[in-house]
């Protein structure tokens, strides 16, 4: 839930770099509503990490950017390979969207869903 939700908001922030009104756009809400959002996402973000070793970033924004690339052009294959044997995809949209409303177990059956 947190990746689908306020995660959203940190990734185009922080990731993409959009600004709040980009982000805004992208999301259909108001700049001053993403700005509150990402706020929050940092403070869970950062209670998060507090408890997590070391992370190569340069390593992540990379794999991020294949991870994006792969789902802008729909390619299941190479969601497939950059997703763990044992990857879970929980969805939940709160009822404002359609969720898969099980666990997604395996980089097969979560490549078909995105």
């Amino acid at each position: 839930q947190f990746v689908g939700g306020l995660g959203t908001f940190a990734v185009l922030r922080d990731v993409l770099d959009y600004s709040a009104e980009e982000t805004a756009r992208a999301v259909g809400s108001n700049a001053g509503a993403v700005k509150v959002q990402l706020l929050r996402a940092r403070r869970k973000m950062a209670s998060y990490e507090s408890g997590r070793a070391p992370t190569d970033y340069e390593a992540t924004q990379e794999a991020l950017v294949q991870f994006l690339t792969a789902l802008r052009d729909e390619d299941s294959a190479a969601i497939e390979k950059l997703l763990a044997k044992d990857a879970v995809a929980k969805t939940d949209a709160g009822g404002e969207f359609l969720a898969a409303g099980i666990d997604l177990v395996g980089p097969d059956r979560i490549a078909r869903a995105l």
